[in-house]
């Protein structure tokens, strides 16, 4: 199924993980390499709505990018 990338994430999921983390607004473009894709968003924890972090990824595929944001903000906030 060419909707399905990484650990079976479509695009209807990720989506749905975006909005559960409070993004309702991202990004998606060509990336600065043909043929590569360009994700961003910005990111507010629930409970510290004075943080705001811009989160970015490049990948060969859309969903890629948006998985390796995921991933990003989730080893974000485990670190926190």
């Amino acid at each position: 199924d060419s909707e399905q990338s990484t650990e079976g994430l479509t695009w209807r999921e990720a989506v749905r993980k975006l909005n559960e983390l409070g993004i309702q607004e991202f990004r998606l473009e060509p990336g600065s390499r043909l043929g590569e894709f360009y994700f961003a968003c910005e990111f507010t924890p629930h409970r510290d709505a004075r943080v705001t972090r811009r989160f970015e990824a490049e990948a060969t595929e859309p969903l890629l990018a948006v998985h390796a944001v995921l991933r990003q903000i989730d080893d974000w906030l485990t670190r926190r």
